[in-house]
């Protein structure tokens, strides 16, 4: 049987802001990918002056990515590979790709900060990088559902039929993703400036 492998030509592609962070070297991963989903992570720092939480508040809303102090990118990518079967065509060789981008900043006072921001740093960093991961699991639990769904699909009549049917079927969970990631920011996002502008952790 001969074998054909497209990308499905859809993509989860999503922006969510948070608060301030330092560059993290690690950020709370909750959420495993399942078999035939890969992810991929990255990095992309942005240096924070300010000293004091109104002024690192400002400064990120002037400054930061997105207009906020800090952004989390995902991009989902199905590939599908098509296999002609007896009377009809099915999935094969399925595999779900997610690239993950933390756009988050490195504290670099441009002034010695006072003994009370250096203790509120801290917390607040690692409140945020619990935040981005959440952001994170949400895109790998959708992929994992993406994956899961594909793979199951029972054969159509034709391979075109079948790629239509995985492309609705995936972009109908890439939508149920995207408002997943929304609501999870309306939750937070709220508190989370609230609290710098108080010079508190997040509560």
């Amino acid at each position: 049987m001969r074998r054909t492998g497209v990308a499905l030509g859809i993509a989860l592609l999503g922006l969510a802001a948070g608060a301030a962070a330092q560059a993290p070297s690690t950020v709370p991963e909750r959420v495993a990918p399942a078999p035939g989903v890969d992810v991929a992570t990255h990095f992309a720092p942005w240096t924070l002056t300010s000293v004091t939480p109104p002024e690192i508040d400002a400064e990120t809303v002037r400054n930061g990515p997105c207009g906020k102090p800090a952004c989390t990118e995902w991009n989902i990518d199905p590939v599908v590979g098509f296999e002609p079967l007896d009377g009809g065509c099915g999935t094969a060789q399925v595999t779900t790709r997610v690239t993950i981008t933390y756009r988050l900043p490195i504290w670099a006072p441009a002034t010695p900060p006072s003994a009370q921001m250096e203790a509120w740093w801290p917390r607040q960093f690692a409140s945020i990088l619990a935040h981005e991961g959440g952001h994170r699991d949400l895109a790998v639990e959708t992929a994992n559902a993406i994956q899961e769904l594909l793979v199951a699909l029972p054969p159509e009549p034709s391979c075109e039929e079948m790629r239509a049917l995985a492309k609705e079927e995936a972009l109908r969970l890439i939508e149920a993703g995207n408002r997943l990631q929304r609501e999870y920011d309306v939750l937070r996002e709220a508190e989370i400036r609230a609290a710098i502008r108080a010079g508190l952790g997040p509560p």
